[in-house]
């Protein structure tokens, strides 16, 4: 399945200097401009752990596994237009993006993760991603307990859960 990110999802995992456990998963994960835009107004602000995100885009660096993509055609465009309504620029350019494309989504944004569900465009999370790496079998629990903590601690990530077992265990 073809994957775009948010923001949020690549800034907790660049947080705890794992990022390529997207690329392990996934492959190729799609970034949208606006987001990229982003990340860079977010080094700005001093968060230099989004520093570990340069060397994976493409095509900034050509082995790079996180794409830049922009939007595209008519239909992008006008679903772009209606989500700006709702959403944040970035959000609203990768939604648009997923849903014309039928790729998966990766937000852990509220009203993002609302206006997929209403717009029939599939999602993810942060803490879904730990757990499919964790049913997969690409980190132990304990890895991915230790890997969350350190997005709430440097990323601040807000979450409901601090455990993946209580995830896996549904």
């Amino acid at each position: 399945m073809t994957v775009l990110a948010n923001n949020t999802i690549l800034s907790n995992f660049a947080a705890t200097g794992r990022v390529t456990l997207l690329a392990q998963l996934y492959g190729e994960v799609y970034l949208a401009h606006a987001v990229y835009e982003e990340i860079q107004q977010g080094l700005a602000d001093g968060y230099d752990f989004l520093t570990a995100l340069e060397p994976c885009i493409y095509p900034h660096h050509v082995d790079g596994w996180l794409k830049l993509v922009t939007l595209m055609g008519e239909t992008e465009l006008h679903n772009y237009q209606f989500a700006l309504t709702l959403l944040d620029r970035g959000e609203a350019v990768s939604l648009a993006i997923a849903q014309y494309r039928g790729w998966r989504f990766l937000t852990d944004d509220r009203a993002a993760r609302q206006y997929a569900q209403q717009n029939g465009i599939k999602i993810g999370g942060t803490l879904g991603v730990l757990a499919l790496l964790v049913k997969r079998q690409f980190i132990t629990i304990n890895e991915a307990n230790h890997l969350l903590a350190t997005m709430i601690k440097l990323a601040r990530y807000r979450t409901p859960y601090t455990d993946i077992r209580v995830l896996l265990d549904t």
